[in-house]
């Protein structure tokens, strides 16, 4: 039977898994210490990250700026689904101001999403939006855990 309390090991430096996740190339996809290659399928889609890492990217877009820009995604689309989501952060007021301007347009593509932490509170704010589905942050890799929360295992 596994160990409900595994000891943490603690460590003075991060493991990025380079092998795993090289700056130059596509992450690979290990498995049994072998390199699973892709099976790409025949019809792919986009999921918009705009709204949120292009937040974190730049001064932050206003509500109405958020609207043009996801008219324009809804434009390029043209209705087929290829720009299937956008992501969008919820937690302050011009966040949800942006997704209401968004929703009230009631396009099927691109369809609005979250992205929340894994507290509660974030997921009332999901029901709170009405919306379908979200992403959810959980900071346990050892990148965020080190370069991004400054902090050791």
């Amino acid at each position: 039977m596994a160990d409900k309390n595994p000891e943490l090991v603690d460590v003075e430096k991060p493991n990025l898994y380079r092998r795993i996740f090289p700056y130059t190339e596509f992450p690979r996809v290990i498995f049994d210490n072998q390199n699973v290659e892709y099976d790409i399928p025949e019809k792919i889609w986009i999921t918009d990250t705009t709204f949120r890492d292009g937040q974190q990217a730049r001064p932050p877009y206003t509500p109405e700026q958020i609207l043009k820009v996801y008219d324009l995604l809804h434009k390029i689309d043209g209705g087929t689904g290829l720009i299937r989501q956008c992501e969008f952060f919820l937690y302050s007021e011009r966040d949800r101001k942006a997704v209401e301007l968004c929703k009230a347009r009631d396009y099927k593509f691109p369809e609005i999403t979250g992205w929340i932490r894994a507290v509660p509170a974030d997921f009332k704010l999901v029901s709170q939006m009405g919306l379908s589905e979200t992403g959810i942050l959980t900071s346990a890799s050892d990148y965020h855990i080190f370069l991004k929360l400054r902090k050791t295992r």
